[in-house]
């Protein structure tokens, strides 16, 4: 029997630190500081999505929000609050584990970025 594809689900705040580990083994060039995507979280909580994987621990995550069209803020950077109007989403970071790859996850993920926008 094979193992079941990993699922996206709503990020919580106990998965900050996986997220952060995650983060590290793929964009190991593109630090952030961990209050970024805790900010994101927030104040954009509908944007903010975990891969679970076996035991429903991340092995992914994607995070989006709303800005302002022609605007994507610069990495590392807190946004303070999210523009009102926007007018555009952005999809600031998806990352997978190399486990988690090769079931479709990131297609998906874009699509439920996509309903949210």
């Amino acid at each position: 029997m094979s193992a079941q594809a990993p699922r996206w689900r709503a990020m919580r705040v106990s998965d900050l630190p996986a997220a952060s580990a995650v983060a590290a083994r793929v964009h190991p060039g593109y630090p952030e500081d961990d209050a970024v995507m805790a900010e994101r979280l927030r104040l954009c909580p509908e944007g903010c999505l975990a891969l679970a994987g076996p035991g429903d621990l991340p092995v992914g995550y994607a995070v989006g929000h709303p800005c302002r069209s022609g605007s994507v803020p610069d990495l590392d950077t807190l946004l303070g609050a999210l523009p009102v109007p926007a007018g555009a989403w952005c999809i600031h970071d998806v990352a997978l584990l190399p486990e988690a790859r090769g079931h479709g996850a990131a297609g998906e993920v874009v699509g439920l970025m996509l309903g949210e926008a």
